[in-house]
Protein backbone atom coordinates (compact mmCIF):
# COMPACT_ATOMS: atom_id res chain seq x y z
CA UNK A 1 0.00 0.00 0.00
CA UNK A 2 1.32 3.51 -0.92
CA UNK A 3 1.69 5.42 1.59
CA UNK A 4 0.22 8.89 2.37
CA UNK A 5 2.58 11.30 4.26
CA UNK A 6 0.54 13.96 6.25
CA UNK A 7 1.80 16.87 7.51
CA UNK A 8 0.36 18.68 11.00
CA UNK A 9 -0.20 21.95 12.04
CA UNK A 10 -1.87 24.33 14.07
CA UNK A 11 -3.69 27.82 14.07
CA UNK A 12 -2.66 30.59 16.38
CA UNK A 13 -5.18 32.28 18.43
CA UNK A 14 -5.55 35.94 17.92
CA UNK A 15 -6.01 36.77 21.22
CA UNK A 16 -2.51 35.78 22.38
CA UNK A 17 0.53 37.75 21.37
CA UNK A 18 1.50 36.21 18.03
CA UNK A 19 5.15 35.01 18.73
CA UNK A 20 4.09 33.27 22.19
CA UNK A 21 1.74 31.11 20.02
CA UNK A 22 3.90 30.17 17.41
CA UNK A 23 6.65 28.97 20.10
CA UNK A 24 3.80 26.84 21.19
CA UNK A 25 3.03 25.65 18.06
CA UNK A 26 6.41 25.10 16.43
CA UNK A 27 7.21 22.81 19.79
CA UNK A 28 4.43 20.09 18.68
CA UNK A 29 3.16 20.44 15.08
CA UNK A 30 5.36 20.47 11.61
CA UNK A 31 4.12 23.42 10.78
CA UNK A 32 2.46 26.70 11.66
CA UNK A 33 -0.78 28.21 10.37
CA UNK A 34 -0.94 32.03 10.93
CA UNK A 35 -4.33 33.31 10.94
CA UNK A 36 -4.03 37.31 10.60
CA UNK A 37 -7.07 38.64 12.53
CA UNK A 38 -7.34 41.35 15.69
CA UNK A 39 -6.49 41.44 17.89
CA UNK A 40 -3.35 41.00 18.21
CA UNK A 41 -2.61 38.99 14.69
CA UNK A 42 -3.73 42.07 13.06
CA UNK A 43 -1.61 44.40 12.17
CA UNK A 44 1.85 42.27 12.14
CA UNK A 45 4.28 44.92 12.88
CA UNK A 46 7.63 44.83 10.85
CA UNK A 47 9.87 43.57 14.08
CA UNK A 48 7.41 41.18 14.99
CA UNK A 49 7.16 39.98 11.42
CA UNK A 50 11.24 40.02 11.27
CA UNK A 51 11.50 38.08 14.80
CA UNK A 52 8.88 35.10 13.60
CA UNK A 53 10.47 34.56 10.13
CA UNK A 54 13.71 34.20 12.04
CA UNK A 55 11.83 31.94 14.37
CA UNK A 56 10.50 29.24 11.61
CA UNK A 57 13.84 29.39 9.76
CA UNK A 58 15.46 28.44 13.59
CA UNK A 59 13.01 25.98 13.70
CA UNK A 60 12.93 24.51 9.97
CA UNK A 61 9.10 25.10 10.52
CA UNK A 62 6.99 26.15 7.20
CA UNK A 63 4.15 28.33 7.86
CA UNK A 64 0.78 28.38 6.03
CA UNK A 65 -1.84 31.47 6.62
CA UNK A 66 -5.26 32.57 7.01
CA UNK A 67 -7.83 35.04 6.20
CA UNK A 68 -9.71 36.86 9.15
CA UNK A 69 -12.55 35.21 9.08
CA UNK A 70 -14.87 37.96 10.06
CA UNK A 71 -13.43 40.37 7.49
CA UNK A 72 -16.45 41.08 4.39
CA UNK A 73 -16.14 39.70 1.21
CA UNK A 74 -19.61 41.27 0.45
CA UNK A 75 -20.81 43.89 1.78
CA UNK A 76 -23.72 46.08 0.12
CA UNK A 77 -21.85 49.51 1.17
CA UNK A 78 -19.25 49.69 -1.69
CA UNK A 79 -17.33 52.11 0.13
CA UNK A 80 -16.76 49.82 3.57
CA UNK A 81 -16.49 46.79 1.21
CA UNK A 82 -13.12 48.45 -0.45
CA UNK A 83 -11.37 49.02 2.76
CA UNK A 84 -12.01 45.54 3.90
CA UNK A 85 -10.46 44.17 0.56
CA UNK A 86 -7.67 46.65 1.36
CA UNK A 87 -7.05 45.03 4.59
CA UNK A 88 -7.57 41.79 3.11
CA UNK A 89 -4.55 42.72 0.43
CA UNK A 90 -2.72 44.02 3.66
CA UNK A 91 -2.81 40.42 5.36
CA UNK A 92 -1.53 39.06 2.36
CA UNK A 93 1.63 40.71 2.14
CA UNK A 94 2.17 40.18 5.59
CA UNK A 95 1.92 36.02 4.54
CA UNK A 96 4.50 37.10 1.33
CA UNK A 97 6.93 38.85 4.13
CA UNK A 98 6.18 35.65 5.83
CA UNK A 99 6.94 33.26 3.23
CA UNK A 100 3.87 31.47 3.28
CA UNK A 101 2.87 28.49 0.72
CA UNK A 102 0.08 29.40 0.23
CA UNK A 103 -3.31 31.58 2.21
CA UNK A 104 -6.86 30.44 2.80
CA UNK A 105 -9.78 32.81 2.27
CA UNK A 106 -12.56 32.15 4.80
CA UNK A 107 -16.13 32.89 2.87
CA UNK A 108 -19.08 35.13 3.73
CA UNK A 109 -19.93 34.65 6.97
CA UNK A 110 -23.86 36.53 6.38
CA UNK A 111 -25.19 35.41 3.03
CA UNK A 112 -28.34 37.43 3.94
CA UNK A 113 -26.88 40.91 4.06
CA UNK A 114 -27.34 41.52 0.34
CA UNK A 115 -30.64 40.00 0.47
CA UNK A 116 -30.56 38.72 -3.31
CA UNK A 117 -29.21 35.94 -3.71
CA UNK A 118 -27.97 36.15 -7.56
CA UNK A 119 -26.63 39.33 -6.01
CA UNK A 120 -24.77 37.92 -3.04
CA UNK A 121 -23.04 35.31 -5.27
CA UNK A 122 -22.22 37.37 -8.32
CA UNK A 123 -20.48 40.20 -5.67
CA UNK A 124 -18.98 37.00 -3.69
CA UNK A 125 -17.20 36.13 -6.89
CA UNK A 126 -16.38 39.43 -7.79
CA UNK A 127 -14.44 40.11 -4.64
CA UNK A 128 -12.82 36.13 -4.98
CA UNK A 129 -11.75 36.98 -7.85
CA UNK A 130 -9.92 40.18 -6.68
CA UNK A 131 -7.93 38.64 -4.33
CA UNK A 132 -6.87 35.89 -6.72
CA UNK A 133 -5.11 38.47 -9.12
CA UNK A 134 -3.63 40.11 -5.93
CA UNK A 135 -2.39 36.66 -4.83
CA UNK A 136 -1.43 35.45 -8.06
CA UNK A 137 0.76 39.07 -8.74
CA UNK A 138 2.35 38.64 -5.36
CA UNK A 139 3.50 35.02 -5.77
CA UNK A 140 1.43 33.35 -3.64
CA UNK A 141 -1.42 30.77 -3.83
CA UNK A 142 -4.97 31.49 -2.66
CA UNK A 143 -7.52 28.65 -1.14
CA UNK A 144 -11.43 29.39 -0.38
CA UNK A 145 -12.69 27.45 1.98
CA UNK A 146 -15.91 25.88 2.66
CA UNK A 147 -18.43 27.13 5.16
CA UNK A 148 -21.44 25.71 6.86
CA UNK A 149 -24.79 25.29 5.01
CA UNK A 150 -26.63 28.39 4.85
CA UNK A 151 -23.12 29.99 3.56
CA UNK A 152 -23.45 28.65 -0.10
CA UNK A 153 -24.06 24.97 -1.90
CA UNK A 154 -21.93 22.44 -3.32
CA UNK A 155 -23.25 23.53 -6.59
CA UNK A 156 -22.46 27.37 -6.10
CA UNK A 157 -19.03 26.56 -4.28
CA UNK A 158 -17.73 24.43 -7.22
CA UNK A 159 -18.74 27.00 -9.58
CA UNK A 160 -16.42 29.94 -7.76
CA UNK A 161 -14.04 27.80 -7.21
CA UNK A 162 -13.84 25.89 -11.40
CA UNK A 163 -13.93 29.64 -12.60
CA UNK A 164 -11.73 31.27 -10.96
CA UNK A 165 -9.35 28.08 -10.86
CA UNK A 166 -8.88 28.45 -7.21
CA UNK A 167 -7.57 25.25 -4.55
CA UNK A 168 -9.43 24.60 -1.85
CA UNK A 169 -8.72 24.16 2.33
CA UNK A 170 -11.85 21.61 3.02
CA UNK A 171 -13.15 22.14 6.84
CA UNK A 172 -14.16 18.61 7.86
CA UNK A 173 -15.83 20.59 11.06
CA UNK A 174 -18.03 23.01 8.79
CA UNK A 175 -19.15 20.03 6.31
CA UNK A 176 -20.96 18.21 9.23
CA UNK A 177 -23.20 21.04 10.17
CA UNK A 178 -25.77 20.24 8.64
CA UNK A 179 -24.79 17.65 6.06
CA UNK A 180 -23.55 15.13 8.34
CA UNK A 181 -21.12 12.17 6.85
CA UNK A 182 -22.82 12.27 3.86
CA UNK A 183 -22.09 16.03 3.41
CA UNK A 184 -18.31 15.33 3.67
CA UNK A 185 -18.36 12.25 1.84
CA UNK A 186 -19.94 13.99 -0.77
CA UNK A 187 -17.68 17.49 -1.11
CA UNK A 188 -14.82 14.72 -1.05
CA UNK A 189 -16.06 13.00 -3.91
CA UNK A 190 -16.44 16.11 -6.05
CA UNK A 191 -14.21 18.69 -5.06
CA UNK A 192 -11.41 15.92 -4.16
CA UNK A 193 -9.11 16.90 -6.86
CA UNK A 194 -9.34 20.65 -6.04
CA UNK A 195 -8.61 20.04 -2.06
CA UNK A 196 -5.14 20.94 -1.41
CA UNK A 197 -5.40 21.52 2.48
CA UNK A 198 -7.53 20.02 5.53
CA UNK A 199 -8.70 21.73 8.52
CA UNK A 200 -9.49 19.38 11.28
CA UNK A 201 -12.60 19.67 14.26
CA UNK A 202 -15.14 18.28 15.82
CA UNK A 203 -18.64 19.25 16.60
CA UNK A 204 -22.00 17.93 17.14
CA UNK A 205 -23.57 18.70 13.93
CA UNK A 206 -25.46 21.72 14.70
CA UNK A 207 -22.49 24.73 15.49
CA UNK A 208 -19.25 25.85 14.64
CA UNK A 209 -17.55 25.07 18.02
CA UNK A 210 -14.05 23.66 16.93
CA UNK A 211 -14.17 20.85 19.51
CA UNK A 212 -11.31 18.31 20.58
CA UNK A 213 -11.25 15.41 18.00
CA UNK A 214 -13.98 12.35 19.12
CA UNK A 215 -15.72 14.84 21.33
CA UNK A 216 -18.33 15.74 18.53
CA UNK A 217 -20.46 13.31 16.54
CA UNK A 218 -17.58 12.90 13.40
CA UNK A 219 -16.93 9.62 12.72
CA UNK A 220 -13.16 10.03 12.45
CA UNK A 221 -11.93 6.51 11.64
CA UNK A 222 -14.17 7.13 8.42
CA UNK A 223 -13.21 10.41 7.37
CA UNK A 224 -9.95 9.67 7.61
CA UNK A 225 -9.78 6.62 5.70
CA UNK A 226 -12.15 8.39 2.89
CA UNK A 227 -9.49 11.62 3.11
CA UNK A 228 -6.67 9.62 2.50
CA UNK A 229 -7.92 6.87 -0.08
CA UNK A 230 -9.10 9.81 -2.02
CA UNK A 231 -5.09 11.41 -1.84
CA UNK A 232 -4.70 7.88 -3.47
CA UNK A 233 -6.97 7.75 -6.03
CA UNK A 234 -5.90 11.64 -6.85
CA UNK A 235 -2.19 10.55 -6.35
CA UNK A 236 -1.56 13.28 -3.85
CA UNK A 237 0.24 11.49 -1.34
CA UNK A 238 1.27 14.52 0.53
CA UNK A 239 -1.57 16.40 2.91
CA UNK A 240 -1.23 18.51 5.48
CA UNK A 241 -3.89 18.85 8.23
CA UNK A 242 -4.50 21.93 10.26
CA UNK A 243 -5.76 20.76 13.73
CA UNK A 244 -8.86 23.63 14.61
CA UNK A 245 -9.55 22.73 18.51
CA UNK A 246 -10.41 26.19 20.27
CA UNK A 247 -9.96 25.27 23.75
CA UNK A 248 -7.73 26.84 26.51
CA UNK A 249 -6.44 23.75 27.59
CA UNK A 250 -3.64 22.93 24.93
CA UNK A 251 -4.24 19.37 26.34
CA UNK A 252 -7.02 18.97 23.90
CA UNK A 253 -5.22 19.63 20.87
CA UNK A 254 -2.33 17.68 21.42
CA UNK A 255 -4.81 15.01 22.57
CA UNK A 256 -6.43 15.81 18.68
CA UNK A 257 -2.95 15.48 16.92
CA UNK A 258 -2.35 12.03 18.67
CA UNK A 259 -6.11 10.35 17.55
CA UNK A 260 -5.58 11.66 14.31
CA UNK A 261 -2.00 10.68 13.37
CA UNK A 262 -2.62 7.37 14.97
CA UNK A 263 -5.56 7.04 12.53
CA UNK A 264 -3.27 8.25 9.61
CA UNK A 265 -0.52 5.41 10.56
CA UNK A 266 -3.19 3.23 11.16
CA UNK A 267 -4.47 3.40 7.30
CA UNK A 268 -0.98 3.73 5.74
CA UNK A 269 -0.15 -0.08 7.95
CA UNK A 270 -3.09 -1.34 6.37
CA UNK A 271 -5.48 -1.91 9.18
Amino acid sequence: MTEVKVAYGAMNNPRNLVLEEALKIIEWFDYFELTIEPPKAYPILRNIKTRLRDLLYSYDTKIVAHLPWHFHLVYPLKDIQKNYIKHFMRCIDVAVDLEAEFITLHPEFLPHINGDRFIFIKDLKESIATLNEYCKSRGIRLHLENFVVYSYSLEEFYDIVTELDLHITFDVGHANIGYGFNGIKTFIDVMGSKIRHYHIHDNLGDKDTHLPINVGNIDWKRVIGLILQNAKQKDNTKLSFTLEVHSKDREYLIYSLRVVRDLVNKFNLGH
